[in-house]
């Protein structure tokens, strides 16, 4: 199998002579500034954009054999949202918390995977902002929970930057298997996640105002001991942003497709690439779900998380992989 290697990063979004530098990257995208469209009312928008349609979010999650960990703030433009979870995988119990706040962010936000991001509601916390040394640093302090998740800055990310429709474009940037370290409290209990795996994803665009996606992050080991991750989406970004890591390295992966049950989600999971790069079986174990209807805004959103098994094609043949991840169902109206 012929490895396809990434590009570099644009160092920004504006276009290039009138058009988009639409594609997946090493790297990062240095200028993340959207002020030129967010406030072009001439782009289908009653209202600036920054508000309908601009939505942005970053997404953490730590998984052990212990516990599975998920933290995300959420800037939709009208409506703020944030949410968290741990998933003891010995008991299947699972605990979260979770808000929703109108305006949340001002609205000269600038949102970038460097910046501190947080959102506050009564006793419930949620911050999340660039770890010194690198990597990232998020916690939450609530009624139930206390959460601190450290994903340390190793191996590279992958920059995708897919078209929207008739809006300008829609921008992620993902990094996967990263060391994590977890320290977590439970009704004042600590849980132990030893040798935790880290996934981050920060997304910043102008999605078309129904999106429809599954999702699919996946961290393990191949059978010769190497740290594997993937990062796979199907109905959503053309499939730009699919990509494998191998030791932190990341290559390129065809057109995702998600066989499951859609009325049983918790059933297993077949997920495959087009190119026959990859194919695996996921089993959840658990699953957060949540259901939001808030005047313009409307989401319906499942997250199983689980372990995975399956092969990988790789320059030097097939591999055996498995680990643990999270798959998603989220159709959203925004």
């Amino acid at each position: 199998m012929t490895i396809r290697e990434l590009p570099p990063a644009p160092r920004s979004l504006r276009p290039d002579k009138g058009h988009m530098p639409f594609g997946r990257y090493l790297g990062e995208v240095a200028e993340l500034d959207t002020k030129r469209w967010d406030w072009d009312v001439s782009l289908r928008a009653p209202v600036p954009p920054r508000f309908s349609q601009r939505k942005s979010w970053t997404f953490v999650g730590a998984l052990a054999d212990e516990l599975a960990v998920g933290l995300a703030i959420v800037d939709a433009g009208y409506l703020g949202n944030a949410f968290v979870y741990v998933f003891d995988r010995r008991t299947h119990a699972l605990v979260e918390e979770k808000a929703l706040k109108p305006f949340a962010f001002p609205y000269m936000f600038a949102p970038t995977p460097h910046v501190a991001w947080a959102l506050s509601a009564g006793k419930r916390r949620w911050t999340l902002a660039p770890a010194p040394g690198g990597g990232w640093q998020a916690a939450f302090v609530g009624e139930r929970l206390e959460v601190d998740l450290r994903l340390q800055g190793e191996g590279q990310g992958v920059s995708t930057l897919a078209p929207a429709g008739v809006r300008p474009f829609n921008f992620t940037y993902k990094r996967m298997a990263m060391p994590a370290t977890l320290d977590v409290r439970v009704d004042g209990k600590p849980l132990i996640g030893k040798d935790a795996l880290g996934i981050y994803d920060f997304t910043l665009g102008y999605p078309p105002r129904q999106t429809f996606w599954n999702w699919a992050a996946l961290v393990g080991r191949t059978a010769s001991g190497q740290r594997f991750a993937a990062n796979l989406v199907a109905s959503f970004n053309n499939g730009l942003e699919n990509c494998y890591w191998l030791d932190g390295r990341p290559a390129a992966l065809g057109q995702a497709t998600f066989h499951y049950d859609r009325a049983a989600t918790l059933g297993p999971w077949r997920i495959f690439t087009e190119d026959g790069a990859l194919d695996v079986t996921f089993r959840p174990e658990g699953k957060r779900a949540e259901r939001i209807e808030a005047g313009v805004v409307a989401s319906d959103f499942q997250q199983p998380f689980g372990r995975f098994a399956g092969t990988l094609e790789t320059a030097a043949g097939q591999v055996a992989i498995e680990g643990s991840g999270l798959v998603e169902e989220h159709f959203a109206v925004w």
